[in-house]
C-alpha cells in the first residue's frame, strides 16, 4: 500500500521520484541485509532489522490520511489539515490560495466520481465496480507490468548471483558478489529517482526493457557458445558484465516504474484493491520465476533461459509503446479521467 499512499499525497510534479523511492530504499534494505549477513550471525542481524519495522510504524501512525479520502468521507476540515502538512502550508495569503485551488480541484473531480456512482459514504467494492472498461484496462494493465517486471529475470539472476559468477570463473566470495550485485542495484534506483519525473515514463521503460533485452541476449550469446564448445575463456568477462549492466538498467526503469506507473493509473476506489491484487499476483509470478529457474536450466539451458528473458522485455517494448497511457506531468484526477474518456471513445 505505500506506493499507493504515496501517489495519493504527492504533488504532480514529483509524484514519480517519490514512488521511485520505494523500490530504492527496498534495494538500500537488500544491501543493508548483504552486509549484516556477511558480518554478523543470523540471529544477531535478526534482532538488529527488527528495529526498522517498530521505527516504521512509530513514524507512519503519525502521518494523516489522505486528502481525497477525508473528502470522500465528508471530513472537508481533516482534508484541508492533511493537505497544510503534507504541503508544508503557512496562512501566508499565497498558502492560502494554494490550498484553496487544490482543495477545489480535488472536492470537484470527487464530485464528479459521486455522480458516476462513486459514493463517498460507500467505500465496499462491488463487482459492478469492474464493469468500466477503463477498469478493466487498468487492472490488465497493471498485471501484464507486474508479470513482465518478474520475467525481466532480475530476481531469478539476483538470487543466482554467485553460480553465474562462479560459471564466468570469477573468484569473488558469494558474500561479496551478492552485495555487487545489492549495489548496483541501489546505484540504478538511485538514478531512477533523478530522472523519473525528467523523462516520460513509457521512454524511459522502453529504454530500461530494450537495454535489458540487450544484456540478457549478450549473457545468452556466451552461454551458448561455451556449450557449444567454443573457447570463451577470452570473454570470460562478459557474463558478469551483462549481468551488472541488466541489473543496473532494469533497476533505472523496469523495476521501479512498475509500482509507480500501477498506482497512477488504477481508479481511486480501487486502488487499493487493485494494487494489492497486482502486488500479490507479482510475488506469485516471483515464487514461479525464482522456483523453477534451475528447471529452465536444465530443459532450455541458462542460453535459453537469457532469450526468453531477453524476449520477455522485448514484448515490454512494444506493450508499453502501444497499451501504456504516458503518465508523467499529470494530476491522478487527469489519468484516471483521460482513461475513461478514451473508453468511451472507442
Amino acid at each position: 500500500l505505500v506506493p499507493l499512499y504515496v501517489t495519493e499525497i504527492a504533488e504532480d510534479r514529483i509524484r514519480g521520484t517519490l514512488g521511485s523511492f520505494f523500490i530504492l530504499f527496498i534495494n538500500m534494505g537488500t544491501l543493508v541485509c548483504f552486509i549484516a549477513g556477511t558480518y554478523m550471525s543470523y540471529h544477531v542481524t535478526s534482532y538488529v532489522l527488527i528495529l526498522l519495522p517498530i521505527l516504521f510504524l512509530v513514524c507512519f501512525i503519525r502521518l494523516p490520511e489522505t486528502p481525497q479520502h477525508l473528502i470522500k468521507c465528508n471530513k472537508i476540515e481533516a482534508a484541508e489539515g492533511a493537505l497544510k502538512f503534507l504541503r508544508g502550508y503557512t496562512t501566508s495569503p499565497e498558502h492560502l490560495e494554494q490550498l484553496k485551488e487544490e482543495m477545489s480541484r480535488l472536492m470537484s473531480t470527487i464530485a464528479i466520481r459521486g455522480k458516476e456512482g462513486e459514493s463517498g459514504e460507500d467505500s465496499s467494492i462491488r463487482l459492478t465496480d469492474f464493469a468500466p472498461f477503463a477498469t478493466k484496462k487498468a487492472l490488465l494493465i497493471g498485471m501484464v507490468l507486474v508479470t513482465l517486471n518478474q520475467f525481466s529475470g532480475c530476481f531469478a539472476l539476483i538470487n543466482y548471483t554467485a553460480h553465474i559468477f562462479a560459471e564466468a570463473g570469477s573468484n569473488l566470495d558469494p558474500n561479496v558478489s551478492a552485495m555487487v550485485v545489492g549495489a548496483i542495484q541501489l546505484a540504478g534506483s538511485y538514478v531512477s529517482t533523478m530522472v523519473v519525473d525528467r523523462c516520460k515514463r513509457k521512454v524511459l521503460y522502453i529504454v530500461s526493457s530494450f537495454g535489458s533485452a540487450i544484456g540478457l541476449g549478450m549473457m545468452g550469446v556466451h552461454a551458448y557458445l561455451a556449450v557449444s564448445g567454443f573457447d570463451v575463456s577470452k570473454i570470460s568477462w562478459l557474463p558478469v558484465a551483462s549481468l551488472s549492466f541488466v541489473i543496473f538498467i532494469a533497476s533505472v526503469g523496469i523495476l521501479p516504474l512498475t509500482f509507480v506507473i500501477l498506482s497512477e493509473i488504477l481508479p481511486q476506489k480501487l486502488r487499493s484493491f487493485g494494487g494489492s491484487l497486482c502486488t500479490t499476483f507479482l510475488w506469485v509470478v516471483s515464487f514461479i520465476v525464482v522456483k523453477y529457474f534451475p528447471v529452465m536450466v536444465e530443459v532450455l539451458g541458462m542460453h535459453g533461459c537469457m532469450w526468453t528473458f531477453a524476449g520477455c522485455c522485448l514484448f515490454g517494448v512494444l506493450f508499453n509503446a502501444f497499451f501504456v497511457p504516458e503518465t508523467r506531468g499529470k494530476s491522478i484526477d487527469e489519468i484516471t479521467l483521460a482513461m475513461e474518456s478514451r473508453s468511451k471513445a472507442t
